[in-house]
């Protein structure tokens, strides 16, 4: 029966390989980032399977070490930090983010900005999509300076979300008229703004961020609930398991308690014999 199998060998073009590297380094590395924090997290009491005392203290001391708190507070600012009508502080992929006075900042700045929160000392995109957008907005930006070609950041960005939408672009809301024409065939972008214009981008950028995190903190709290519920249920059943096991204990002991008994009523058992009537002998009269 196996003899009439076949078996086949399947891989993917060679164009492929760079799109399957960058996605498996991007979920491996959210992945471990995301391990790492847990661990960070965890009372040091509770023992981590994959990590020795020793190695876990000295990640702990290096996430404390003043340099690095330097550099995950500087991120954070970069992201997070309060707008002013003067100032405005984007988020920024490399390095510190550098201020702008009365211009605005480019679209995909504005973009990382109001999909990103805070997770323990780091400042992480929300979801996949946000991710996988920023990821092929560096690409490009990326692709066009490789091939010497001087472009503006706002139509890289426009080109990687997919252009304009009912006069809209994916994830700058109504600020799109500050960056893209209302016709979608155009993709020319604004280079500087009125201090009224940057007013109402700041009002915008702290609206999104802050229904940013409200639905973070929504997610937080499910995820409490769901551990709550899932603690309950464990100790159901190890209560459920305990008794049981009480219960079968209880069980095996009677029985033997039933034996003991049957073995003793055996031994001490005789068949009853009804007594015999006394005979009676008749005196002869005769005689």
């Amino acid at each position: 029966m196996c003899s009439n199998l076949s078996f086949r060998t399947y891989t993917w073009t060679t164009e492929f390989d760079a799109k399957a590297r960058r996605e498996f380094d991007k979920k491996a590395g959210d992945r471990l980032r995301g391990t790492l924090n847990q661990v960070y997290k965890m009372p040091l009491n509770k023992k981590v399977s994959f990590m020795t005392d020793t190695v876990r203290a000295e990640f702990i001391n290096k996430r404390k070490h003043p340099d690095n708190l330097k550099r995950s507070n500087q991120a954070r600012d970069n992201r997070l930090s309060g707008q002013t009508l003067e100032k405005f502080d984007p988020g920024h992929r490399q390095g510190s983010a550098k201020k702008k006075d009365g211009i605005l900042p480019t679209a995909a700045e504005v973009y990382e900005s109001t999909h990103s929160v805070c997770v323990g000392n780091e400042v992480e995109l929300i979801g996949d999509k946000s991710q996988k957008v920023m990821g092929e907005y560096m690409e490009k930006l990326e692709e066009y300076k490789n091939k010497g070609i001087e472009i503006n950041p706002d139509k890289v960005y426009l080109e990687v979300v997919g252009g304009q939408k009912k006069g809209k672009v994916y994830g700058l809301g109504s600020a799109s008229q500050m960056y893209y024409k209302s016709d979608p065939t155009s993709q020319s972008t604004a280079s500087s703004s009125t201090p009224s214009m940057i007013s109402q981008l700041s009002s915008q950028v702290e609206e999104l961020k802050k229904m940013a995190e409200e639905n973070h903190n929504k997610v937080e709290e499910s995820q409490k609930i769901a551990a709550e519920n899932l603690k309950c249920a464990k100790e159901f059943v190890e209560t459920h398991e305990i008794e049981k096991a009480t219960w079968k204990k209880e069980k095996l002991a009677m029985q033997k308690t039933l034996q003991e008994m049957a073995s003793l009523v055996k031994q001490v058992y005789r068949p009853y014999k009804p007594p015999m009537p006394a005979v009676t002998r008749s005196r002869d009269t005769t005689k």
